[in-house]
């Protein structure tokens, strides 16, 4: 918490009134291994759907992770990511929060008025702090 107090103005301003979805791109996105399969992205309109009566403003974070052992279609997993990247922003008409830094992410996803989960880990792990913390998440099927 110490932290992320002192990192406030790497976030956007409006983080606290904001939505936040995290993405699981790179591997699960087109990956031939069972584990990269079974552990696709949420469906757009699945994401859409949690949004729906949702008039914050929206940010999405995630980038390209590739676990070990993954997939070697690395072009192909990046390319479909950028694409689903893409097309959840549209269609959310929300904005790529893109700090470079994990920790930045974690912080941003903790001060978000509302979290929504994506696939991963990571994922799992912002639900966990923001249960502790007594904020709201919106838990989605993971196979993680």
């Amino acid at each position: 918490m110490e932290h992320m107090e002192q990192n406030l103005d790497l976030l956007p301003k409006n983080i606290t009134d904001s939505t936040l979805i995290h993405l699981r791109l790179g591997d699960v996105v087109a990956g031939n291994e069972c584990h990269e399969i079974i552990k696709r992205p949420l469906e757009v309109d699945y994401i859409k759907s949690l949004v729906s009566n949702d008039t914050n403003p929206k940010y999405v974070i995630g980038k390209c992770f590739f676990a070990v052992p993954s997939s070697t279609n690395y072009e192909e997993c990046i390319n479909k990511s950028n694409e689903y990247l893409h097309n959840v922003i549209n269609e959310l008409q929300a904005e790529h929060f893109n700090s470079g830094n994990a920790d930045i992410d974690l912080c941003c996803a903790v001060k978000s008025k509302l979290f929504i989960q994506g696939r991963g880990f990571f994922s799992k792990l912002i639900v966990e702090i923001r249960k502790k913390l007594n904020l709201n998440s919106i838990e989605t099927r993971t196979h993680d």
